[in-house]
């Protein structure tokens, strides 16, 4: 029973053999050699010239004003500008007030890096003019200071000669706040500052660009005798110019 079984097993494997190399031979032409399954490919026409004929060509990222190369350069910069105030309120002995604040002056200067067409940073040194501080119950109190500030900035491409970027900033500050009628009434804060902002820079010569920018500077809480002004922060828009050094390319514009 089992010779049976493995002789009709035998036969049955010998059919289906026959029946495949049937399917894949040339019926003009009787079978010589082994049986090739697999199509070959000419010998003129290699497969990397057929990729070639059917993958698409990279993109040019040069042609793309956020990738346009551009060389590394120093440069130096001086602002101007000025501030509004804000804060989380101001605290007495008589309670918390909503604070009334006037606007500082500021002027800096620093000194930066451009790696590439996208990217910068600088390190620069600002004041900031004294500014008032009113309260409620009468306080008056007045505020001043200095930032160290380590920003990084993204250019953001250029077009028809404008550059738009966005950065973030962090470094210390040391702000003054006085209150003229109170014993001891100065106290000096240093402690860590951070500021966000963007803005857009003009190229108006090959070496000399006019940067306008706004930026949010949060500076933290502030006391002195009689009054603690809570997180306070700054709205600054700022005007200046940048000097490169060195030839640098300018990065590639729309049309």
């Amino acid at each position: 029973m089992a010779a049976r079984y493995f002789r009709h097993t035998a036969a049955t494997l010998a059919a289906v053999l026959c029946l495949t190399g049937a399917a894949f031979a040339d019926p003009t032409q009787a079978v010589d050699g082994p049986l090739q399954l697999q199509p070959e490919f000419p010998t003129d026409a290699p497969f990397t010239a057929i990729a070639d004929d059917v993958l698409p060509d990279a993109p040019d990222l040069g042609a793309i004003p956020f990738f346009a190369a551009s060389d590394a350069a120093v440069y130096f910069r001086v602002d101007a500008g000025f501030g509004a105030l804000s804060a989380n309120g101001a605290v007495t002995a008589n309670g918390r007030f909503n604070p009334t604040l006037s606007g500082p002056a500021i002027f800096g200067a620093g000194v930066g890096y451009r790696f590439n067409g996208l990217l910068r940073a600088d390190i620069t040194a600002e004041y900031r003019s004294r500014a008032r501080i009113g309260t409620g119950d009468g306080i008056r109190a007045h505020i001043d200071g200095a930032n160290v500030l380590a920003s990084i900035y993204a250019d953001i491409g250029t077009w028809h000669g404008v550059t738009p970027y966005v950065g973030a900033s962090v470094g210390m500050g040391w702000n003054r706040l006085s209150h003229p009628h109170a014993f001891g009434g100065d106290r000096v804060r240093a402690g860590f500052v951070w500021a966000l902002g963007g803005g857009f820079a003009v190229e108006i010569a090959p070496a000399v660009t006019v940067d306008i920018g706004y930026r949010y500077l949060h500076t933290g809480t502030h006391r002195a005798p009689d009054i603690a002004v809570k997180e306070s922060g700054s709205h600054d828009l700022r005007i200046g110019l940048r000097w490169r050094l060195g030839d640098t390319a300018r990065a590639a514009a729309l049309p």
